[in-house]
């Protein structure tokens, strides 16, 4: 290659020049990449904060919560729902504080680990989140919570935290209507099994209510043609005397007039157990309320009877009501025996029965209602409102599960379009009104 010194000027100028077109070449073309990249990174860019957006908000309006905890769980993320769970107030910064410190703060009625198992302390809690990866919290307001942790990564702990009281509400709903279900059959089998002895003992009962009235006929006529012959008198005194003719002429009658009434009792609960037992299926079929409340009162009778005297005159014109009628006798029963059990905790067991359950009914053009009434003690105006909430109850630990009203609650209003209200019954009690609508 020649020397610039040594080149022809117009040569070398040419020289310069295309080296300087290549350099300008590769100059565009590197600003065009670059251009190109920038414009893919600014995308990237656009596109990851618009899912980072996206996923804040998913996160912002779950229903469950979700956080992240670091080395020593302490809250490095979370989410609005995980305030709500643990009964924090919202935008509280909870950056830094324990898990257990906040579980602890909303003072859970119960802890419990994956098995069951009763969890204390914060230390235990901590321990079951990292063996068991599972917590369940019973609140104050009857909420169950679920805690659930996932193991450690270079992010943290991610946990969840999910209100599962709906669900668990669901799962004994289904529990006792399984049991419910089996105990119907049951209670209708049994119930045929007694009708039909019954009916043997009702049906020889009448024979000898008429066989002993013919006996007696029969020895009345004999005592006539007797005492007509004076030396056998004083013999059939002697046979009336010796057999007491006078006491059973006077005794078995009624014995067997009091066993029919109670064949007529057990024939009545029998009836009143196989109407209960008959499924009535999910179809609403037309049904006489007074027949169902009748049924009711007579299958509750042993829970009432000892506590209170029941008021119930059925009257003769109410319309048939469309209804699931196996829903409606669940109701009429719970109703019945909350108020016999409420009477029960409050009253004097010495006391001569004094307290009263009256059920009315009623109809209009539009809807036939039930007003349900007791003397018990009520319910306090401060729970009034929680009355109808899933797990709430006022009765002692052990003697209710708060799942009776809020069944009836649903039952009447979402089963059936009609009204269930609570208001405080002019006998001093409870009182409640059902409203079922004609059409």
């Amino acid at each position: 290659m020649e020397s610039p010194n040594t080149m022809d000027p117009a040569a070398y100028a040419e020289l310069l020049q295309r080296k300087l077109d290549r350099e300008i070449k590769a100059r565009e073309e590197a600003e065009q990449v670059l251009e190109t990249k920038s414009l893919e990174l600014f995308h990237a860019r656009e596109f990851a904060e618009r899912n980072l957006r996206m996923l804040k908000e998913t996160l912002s309006i779950m229903r469950d919560g979700f956080a992240i905890l670091g080395m020593d769980c302490e809250m490095v993320f979370w989410n609005a729902a995980v305030l709500n769970h643990l009964e924090i107030t919202p935008k509280t910064d909870i950056k830094d504080q324990s898990l257990t410190d906040l579980i602890k703060a909303c003072e859970p009625v119960q802890v419990r680990g994956e098995h069951g198992d009763i969890i204390n302390g914060d230390e235990g809690i901590l321990q079951t989140i990292l063996d068991q990866g599972v917590v369940e919290l019973t609140m104050r307001d009857g909420r169950i919570l679920v805690i659930k942790s996932e193991p450690l990564s270079s992010m943290g702990r991610p946990i969840n935290i999910r209100d599962i009281s709906s669900r668990r509400q669901l799962e004994q709903q289904l529990m006792v209507a399984n049991k419910q279900e089996a105990l119907g059959t049951l209670a209708g089998g049994i119930a045929h099994e007694i009708n039909t002895p019954t009916q043997y003992i009702s049906d020889n009962l009448r024979f000898l209510q008429d066989g002993f009235e013919d006996v007696l006929g029969a020895f009345d006529a004999v005592s006539e043609k007797i005492e007509s012959v004076p030396e056998h008198t004083e013999a059939l005194a002697g046979i009336s005397d010796q057999f007491d003719i006078e006491f059973l002429r006077e005794e078995v009658p009624r014995a067997i007039q009091q066993a029919l009434e109670g064949t007529s009792q057990i024939a009545s609960i029998v009836n009143a157990v196989r109407l209960y037992s008959h499924p009535s299926g999910e179809k609403r079929e037309p049904a006489n309320i007074v027949d169902l409340i009748s049924s009711a009162t007579v299958i509750s009778r042993n829970e009432w009877k000892y506590v209170a005297t029941l008021e119930f005159e059925p009257p003769n014109d109410i319309p048939l009501v469309p209804v699931r009628s196996d829903g409606i006798k669940q109701v009429l029963l719970n109703l019945i025996v909350n108020s016999a059990q409420a009477i029960a905790e409050s009253r004097d067991q010495n006391a001569a029965i004094a307290d009263r359950i009256r059920v009315e009914v009623g109809a209009d053009e539009r809807e036939v209602s039930i007003v349900i009434e007791d003397t018990g003690p009520g319910v306090p105006e401060e729970l009034i409102d929680r009355i109808f909430d899933p797990f709430f109850t006022t009765k002692a630990p052990g003697k209710g599960t708060g799942q009776g009203l809020a069944i009836c609650q649903r039952i009447i209003v979402e089963e059936h379009q009609g009204t269930f209200e609570y208001h405080q019954s002019e006998l001093g009690g409870a009182g409640f009104r059902i409203a079922l609508p004609l059409a």
